[in-house]
């Protein structure tokens, strides 16, 4: 994926990560390029383990319609440099044995709902199903001017935008390894 300079330039610029940017990263051509491969051979049972979330989230009656992803590898990398100065900051490091600790996206489901009342009934069936599997405490988007009354006490609401969103990371026991 980067074994040509051609390769890495190439990367970059479909990206636009400058020159300073990937300094700043401080993650050698040769540490992404395993990061990749890595990630590349975990694709396959990514895909497997989101499709197996989606079957389950399927039950849901409130669920409109769902849809899934695997991040592609390249955006992969893409995020990692982006966010490694961060982590350098704080004394941490992306690096191929712990990637999937730093960027938890790797899979994504996007659940729509007809009505933003429905919201709680879908809430209910996940916290039923993967409570115990939460990563981190729940957030949301909320559209502007609705009642923060639906979400209040159940889900920390980060800030309004144009649209409502509820972010639910759950952290799958069998894919985890790092």
């Amino acid at each position: 994926m980067f074994q040509t300079i051609d390769e890495q330039k190439a990367f970059c610029r479909q990206f636009n990560i400058s020159e300073e940017r990937f300094r700043e990263a401080a993650l050698p051509w040769i540490e992404l390029e395993s990061i990749a491969a890595d990630y590349q051979k975990r694709k396959d049972g990514h895909t497997a383990t989101v499709k197996n979330y989606l079957e389950k989230i399927e039950q849901c009656e409130y669920v409109h319609s769902l849809s899934c992803r695997v991040k592609d590898t390249a955006h992969l990398i893409e995020k990692i440099i982006r966010k490694n100065p961060k982590y350098l900051q704080q004394g941490k490091a992306i690096t191929s044995s712990n990637y999937s600790v730093y960027i938890n996206d790797l899979m994504g489901i996007r659940a729509l709902l007809l009505f933003k009342e429905d919201w709680l009934g879908v809430h209910e069936f996940l916290m039923g199903k993967f409570r115990d599997d939460l990563a981190e405490e729940l957030f949301a988007y909320i559209h502007k001017g609705d009642s923060r009354s639906l979400y209040e006490g159940k889900v920390q609401i980060i800030d309004e935008k144009p649209y409502r969103s509820v972010h639910y990371l759950i952290r799958d026991k069998k894919t985890d390894y790092a």
